[in-house]
């Protein structure tokens, strides 16, 4: 999964996140990141914020779409911004869901366990990590995530504090 925001703090907690969860996470820092960490590599999703300086995520879905590496992959549009009323334009550049800042942890789980990565249809197993399941999270939103875990405790951080 790539992880495309221009905000760090927001990429990594995202990511690190979504690694607490099984899966394998990549950050790109802007638009141009992001295509390029596509040359790489295929990624089955990507969570994308669509207010960047330089590139924003229309036009970086709009390339992704493009790329050998990313036709499969489920674009999920990440803003702060309620979604346009006609969501054809949104499925037309590719993106199969419009999530709003703060993520809702529940809707983003739901749509990462579903075939295609869509807010709708039958879902399947969300992958398992660390033994956790998301109804152990405290709360839908990843601050409150980001400071404890189901029993209270702080999440380990590595010495130098950032995510792996």
């Amino acid at each position: 999964m790539l992880v495309v925001d221009d905000d760090r703090d927001t990429a990594e907690t995202t990511a690190w996140l979504l690694r607490l969860r099984g899966f394998e996470a990549h950050i790109a820092l802007s638009g141009h990141d992001a295509i390029e960490s596509a040359r790489g590599r295929a990624f089955d999703y990507v969570l994308l914020d669509l207010a960047m300086p330089g590139m924003d995520g229309y036009q970086v879905a709009s390339q992704l779409r493009e790329m050998p590496s990313c036709r499969r992959a489920s674009i999920l549009a990440v803003s702060g911004y309620a979604p346009p009323e006609d969501p054809r334009h949104e499925r037309a550049m590719g993106i199969a869901a419009h999530l709003l800042k703060p993520i809702d942890w529940d809707q983003l789980v739901s749509i990462l366990s579903t075939p295609g990565g869509h807010a709708d249809g039958p879902a399947a197993p969300a992958p398992r990590g660390l033994g956790m399941t998301h109804e152990a999270l405290p709360s839908n939103r990843f601050p409150s995530a980001m400071s404890t875990l189901g029993d209270g405790q702080r999440p380990p951080m590595p010495a130098d504090g950032l995510p792996n």
